[in-house]
């Protein structure tokens, strides 16, 4: 009897949880639940008027982000490109808004929602697998090791299943790499060489890279975060450079490739992106929400329909001056300490050439960390959300 008092809280914390976890990863099963996902925010808020230390205070607030959540589940059950457009920006926002009210009032459920998450991701990626006509062979590395046995195979990727969970496993692994939990970063690593993608690889290695160089420096470090300030409006102006050809004879000469060949197509996506639209005065101001993926979806050379590079498609439709003034927000509000700065590398390195705003498990997950890991005294007014019980 002690024994089973002892772990009733922590099963009753668990099974709290498994809803978020299933409406984040059933998707991955199932891909017409992925509409769900906007439901998570009236679970989240659910869970905090019963399980949480707060109450909610500001109706008007809570009641916008109902509101958003519902605009949200409607469009993504839309086919018109526009409305449907507009989702690509609301899942920059909701993943965003519901982290922060999970962080402002289930604080001290974020550690077991983690290794939930973390657990039933390996479980569903070995669904998704054994789902698979081709089995082992449908991940992304035995893809990569079955297509030839030229060393500069390893400069591609492909899959034939989702390999979103690369980057979940990713920033699982420098999470678990950050808190010395060694075990859980090798299973995490494994399971991210497994997918195989390229960008997440390089982005994974830079931001293990920096946390080393941090906590070395005893997360005391200013240069570093000035250079992470640059960097997305550093990432635009080479990917626009490279759109132009300016590249192509210094990667035809590195790496035996063509530019196109090397991006999987995202070269002449970005090419012809460049062409239709960087005019004066829109690249300033910005051709309009939804611009980008609009003008994708008509392109006859490629089955892609999104630009596979969040920087251009925020620099084209919001702009020179509103892509500048999105980052700007986001370093100054959220992204405050040193001991967050590995997570953004990855996140910053893997805009360039990914769509990962789109994917709600996965921005959702970034921003739990993210607010996680803060080791200093709140700046974030999360009280404008919750706030403290009497």
């Amino acid at each position: 009897m002690p024994k089973i008092r002892h772990l009733a809280p922590k099963l009753s914390k668990h099974l709290s949880l498994l809803p978020v976890t299933a409406i984040l990863l059933t998707p991955y099963l199932y891909g017409n639940f992925s509409t769900f996902r906007h439901f998570l925010i009236f679970y989240i808020i659910g869970l905090a008027r019963l399980r949480g230390n707060v109450k909610i205070t500001d109706k008007r607030f809570v009641f916008s982000f109902v509101i958003i959540a519902t605009f949200g589940f409607l469009i993504s059950m839309t086919n018109g490109p526009g409305l449907l457009n507009t989702k690509y920006y609301l899942l920059l926002i909701s993943p965003l808004i519901s982290a922060f009210i999970f962080y402002g009032s289930l604080k001290h459920l974020i550690p077991t929602l983690i290794r939930q998450l973390f657990v039933f991701s390996c479980l569903t990626q070995i669904i998704v697998v054994m789902q698979s006509k081709s089995g082992l062979f449908s991940l992304g590395l035995f893809q990569v090791l079955s297509y030839g046995e030229d060393s500069t195979i390893f400069l591609s990727s492909f899959s034939d299943i989702e390999s979103s969970f690369c980057f979940m496993f990713a920033y699982f692994s420098i999470f678990f790499f950050q808190k010395k939990h060694f075990g859980n970063f090798t299973l995490a690593l494994f399971m991210t060489l497994l997918n195989y993608k390229r960008i997440v690889l390089v982005g994974l290695s830079l931001a293990l890279f920096t946390e080393v160089i941090v906590n070395r420096l005893n997360y005391q470090s200013k240069w570093f975060g000035r250079l992470i300030w640059v960097a997305p409006y550093v990432g635009v102006t080479v990917l626009l450079m490279a759109s132009t050809g300016q590249f192509n004879s210094i990667v035809k000469d590195s790496t035996g490739r063509g530019m196109d060949q090397l991006t999987t197509g995202r070269y002449e996506i970005h090419q012809e992106l460049n062409k239709r639209l960087f005019t004066l005065p829109d690249i300033i101001f910005g051709h309009g929400i939804g611009t980008t993926h609009t003008e994708v979806s008509t392109f006859e050379f490629t089955r892609m329909t999104l630009a596979h590079s969040d920087y251009l498609m925020l620099f084209y439709d919001l702009g020179a001056f509103g892509f500048a003034a999105l980052f700007v927000l986001l370093m100054t509000r959220l992204i405050r300490f040193p001991i967050q700065y590995s997570l953004t590398v990855f996140f910053l390195i893997v805009l360039a050439l990914d769509n990962t705003i789109i994917y709600f498990d996965i921005m959702f997950l970034f921003y739990l960390l993210l607010l996680h890991i803060r080791k200093h005294s709140d700046t974030l007014r999360i009280d404008t959300i919750v706030s403290t019980k009497p």
